[in-house]
This record gives C-alpha cells, structure tokens and sequence, in this order.
C-alpha cells in the first residue's frame, strides 16, 4: 500500500466522522458548517486516490450546499417546501456543470458513478420532500459504493455500505409509521 492510499482512506474515516457528525448537531448553521468540513475531507481523499470525477462532485456538491442554504435562509416559511421556476433553474443549471465536468473529469464508465450519484442526491435534497429524500438517498448511497468500489476505497465502500443500511432502515421504518398512521393505527391496537 503506498502512503497516498493510506492518507485517503484517514481522509475517507475523516470525511465519515465529520458526515456522522452532521445528524447529531441541532443547529443548521453547524450542519452546514460540518457539512462542507466533511465534503472537503473527502475531496482530500480523492486527490489522494486520483479520483478525479470523485473531486468535481465535490465541488459541485459545495455549491449546491451553499446554494440551497441561502436560498432557504432568503425564503418566509411558508414558501420553504414550495417548488418555483427559480428552483427548477438551479437544478438545471447544477446538472448541465455535473455533465460538463463528467466530460472532462471521464475516466471510463464507472468514474460516472460518482456524478451520477451526486445528481440522485442533488434532487434529493431540492425536491423539499422527506419521502424522496430517503428513497433517493439509498440510490445514491448504493451508485456512491459502486464508485468506491471503482477506486478501491476500501473504507470509503464499508462505510457508506452503513450509510446504505441506514438509509434503509429510515424508508422502511418511515413506510410502516405513514401506512400505520393511514390506517389510524399509530401503535397497533390496544
């Protein structure tokens, strides 16, 4: 194992700790904050690895991050969960740079994984819906260990392979709580 193998796969850890980090914290500023730790982390780890698609949807995620928080922290309440023309923009424009650096950062089939995944995510997070954000999140958690698997980031594919399981676990879980709630019963009957 070369000594930039070993620093990618600290960074993966670094990047996981950071990531796990993010649903323990209340405040959205932190998240955020976090966030973009974590993102960058693991932007570190695919220099390391010359994972160059990987790096692009670094960036691409960073922005859309930053995107997205300042456009709810501009929004009233009420109009949080709302889809506009402005939204649809956004997502536009954030997948015509995802193909643009997918055809410079093109590594064979498999380095589009990687933008693949962070577009299933991107409207994941830009859909507003909780719903589609945990269907979405399995989809793209499963593309991100097919990445990692193409790279060889051994714990990069462990650790979102437990991201995956959590993610299912949530849609699972959240499907019975809305089935049982449908049927008006929250506990079972008594």
């Amino acid at each position: 194992m070369s000594i930039n193998y070993i620093l990618s796969q600290l960074f993966v850890i670094f990047h996981y700790v950071m990531l796990g980090a993010t649903y323990l914290i209340i405040s959205r500023k932190k998240i955020l904050i976090f966030s973009l730790i974590s993102l960058l982390l693991n932007g570190v780890s695919f220099i390391f690895l010359s994972a160059w698609s990987g790096l692009a949807t670094v960036g691409i995620a960073v922005t859309r991050n930053i995107i997205f928080l300042i456009q709810n922290k501009n929004r009233k309440v009420d109009e949080q969960n709302t889809i506009t023309w402005v939204d649809w923009l956004i997502l536009i424009v954030l997948f015509v740079i995802s193909i643009i650096l997918a055809i410079f950062t093109y590594n064979g089939i498999f380095s589009l994984l990687s933008v693949v995944a962070t577009m299933v995510y991107t409207v994941s997070v830009w859909h507003k819906d909780v719903k589609v954000y945990g269907i979405l999140g399995v989809v793209a958690s499963a593309l991100w260990i097919g990445y990692y698997i193409f790279i060889n980031s051994i714990f990069a594919v462990l650790l979102e392979s437990v991201v995956l399981v959590v993610e299912i676990i949530s849609v699972i879980k959240n499907y019975k709580n809305k089935k049982l709630n449908l049927t008006g019963d929250s506990y079972g009957k008594s």
